[in-house]
């Protein structure tokens, strides 16, 4: 499959690069989606495509959806913008920490309340590409967030927390099929 049309809308505030594809929106979200069309892209734009960083793709798939993407900064992917909905409040860390007992976040909006003690935990949902979670944690400790099992956060190690310190927001998204990127602040 390919891509058959590429141009780009400017703005005054900012770029819609528009695409059709003959391929699936499962097929436009995988890893390298871009990389690997980059000849197809190439032939529709009668030369190489210039992406720009901040780029915002508007998908017309096979089935004549359309779809708005944004380019990964490596312009290689693109992942789907997401509303950050559902909103999940009032979570509970589980005690005691830990990967396996962790509580279950929502993609979206999640307000931690309770962290008891330094080091409760709760987890990333699965499914990690193209995903939002936000998490603002408002206990009284550092809360560990911990990716699903077989993932990764940032550069750490498979299955490794990340802390997100008492009166600190974290927005992880879901940069590569089992890592999530994160940005604490």
């Amino acid at each position: 499959m390919s891509v058959t049309s590429i141009r780009r809308d400017y703005g005054d505030n900012i770029t819609i690069v528009r695409m059709i594809t003959n391929d699936t929106v499962e097929t436009i979200g995988l890893t390298g989606y871009i990389l690997a069309n980059e000849p197809s892209i190439t032939v529709a734009n009668n030369g190489p495509f210039t992406w720009q960083v901040g780029d915002a793709v508007l998908i017309q798939d096979v089935n004549g959806f359309n779809t708005l993407w944004n380019i990964f900064p490596d312009f290689n992917s693109v992942v789907p913008i997401s509303s950050l909905n559902p909103v999940l409040n009032n979570i509970v860390a589980h005690a005691g920490g830990g990967q396996t007992n962790a509580t279950q976040l929502n993609t979206g909006f999640n307000t931690v309340v309770t962290v008891a003690t330094a080091a409760d935990s709760v987890v990333l949902p699965a499914n990690v590409l193209t995903q939002t979670c936000i998490v603002l944690n408002i206990g009284a400790n550092s809360v560990n967030v911990f990716p699903s099992v077989g993932d990764s956060i940032n550069s750490l190690a498979t299955n490794t927390a990340i802390a997100v310190p008492a009166g600190t927001c974290a927005a992880f998204y879901g940069c590569q099929a089992t890592k999530w990127g994160a940005i604490i602040g």
